[in-house]
């Protein structure tokens, strides 16, 4: 049976580097982004895309930790493969390795910690799409495919063969704002598909999300009402009490996920919450100290400092980066 759909007529590149996450995030086309920067220094990240109409290529490399929240594009489905050997994250609750395709369910959120030297490929397409592809090949569709798994071990052939189309393509020599060629569509809407189907079909662990532990229950509730009451003065106790935990259990818990204690994740989302406030402000109407002031930063120099050690910039020099977008 042949494929008789007419390819993408739509098709585009992108190819940038950044030094602000903030705007990496907002050029991230049909993703739904906010970054945190969860270590210290200079953030450096590259990213490529090749749009069609039906598929979505993308790679990303950050060399800095990131806390990464958001969505897929809508209406697609989205798989990630890392886009070299020895790279482990965290991806909404499981451990996914080199050897593992991530695999978004319709309508999930992101919810990933990615380590410092990160670089992955990923690739969105459209459900009639793949299921097309699969109707000709001969495998059930998709979704009786996974069985609602959301990570899967994938053979090392399937896994070489993806990468190297990959980035083949990502390396190709067209500069932005260009088209793709029939032959690049063709390979995006059709060849790839056809290499996800070959590797969900052969018999591939399957991992499916976990019950959510009760501390995990707990970190969730922490997480949630740390990020929602950021900019007010909270104590390590408040928190404690919203999770239903002690402090010793809710300490090993932030210590084991995120690396380090509440207090010091508290600070980091506030510097952060801060650097977004100075992004978007103008330096014509606003102030460092007025920022500072509104995410609970009273000494001056001592937010500068910790702001400085922790995007490798001072607060006045983010203030005066031009606006996204």
């Amino acid at each position: 049976m042949e494929n008789t759909a007419e390819l993408s007529s739509v098709s585009y590149r992108l190819r940038r580097s950044f030094d602000d996450f903030d705007q990496f995030a907002e050029d991230a086309g049909g993703w739904d982004l906010e970054f945190q920067q969860l270590d210290s220094g200079q953030f450096h990240g590259d990213m490529h895309q090749l749009d069609t109409e039906r598929a979505l290529l993308g790679y990303a490399h950050f060399n800095r930790r990131l806390e990464q929240r958001g969505a897929p594009p809508q209406g697609y489905l989205t798989f990630v493969i890392t886009a070299f050997p020895r790279i482990v994250y965290r991806w909404r609750g499981h451990t996914v390795t080199d050897r593992d395709l991530a695999v978004f369910p319709m309508g999930g959120e992101l919810a990933a910690l990615s380590p410092a030297c990160w670089a992955v490929f990923t690739f969105s397409v459209m459900p009639e799409v793949i299921n097309a592809e699969a109707e000709i090949v001969g495998v059930p569709p998709l979704l009786d495919l996974t069985r609602g798994a959301e990570v899967v071990r994938l053979s090392s052939a399937i896994l070489a063969a993806l990468r190297e189309t990959f980035h083949s393509l990502i390396s190709g020599g067209l500069k932005e704002g260009e088209g793709l060629g029939n032959h690049e569509c063709k390979i995006l809407e059709e060849e790839v598909p056809r290499l996800l189907l070959s590797g969900l079909a052969s018999d591939s662990p399957l991992k499916h999300l976990p019950r959510l532990r009760l501390r995990d229950r707990a970190m969730k509730r922490a997480e949630e009402f740390i990020h929602e009451f950021a900019d007010e003065p909270l104590a390590v106790s408040q928190i404690c009490r919203v999770a239903g935990v002690s402090e010793r259990t809710l300490d090993y818990s932030f210590r084991e996920k995120f690396q380090t204690s509440p207090k010091a994740y508290l600070k980091v989302v506030r510097l952060n919450g801060a650097r977004r406030n100075l992004r978007d402000a103008d330096p014509d109407l606003s102030t460092v100290i007025d920022i500072a002031g509104q995410w609970g930063f009273w000494h001056m120099g001592q937010f500068a400092a910790d702001y400085r050690r922790h995007f490798d910039e001072l607060p006045s020099e983010t203030l005066r980066r031009p606006a996204l977008g």
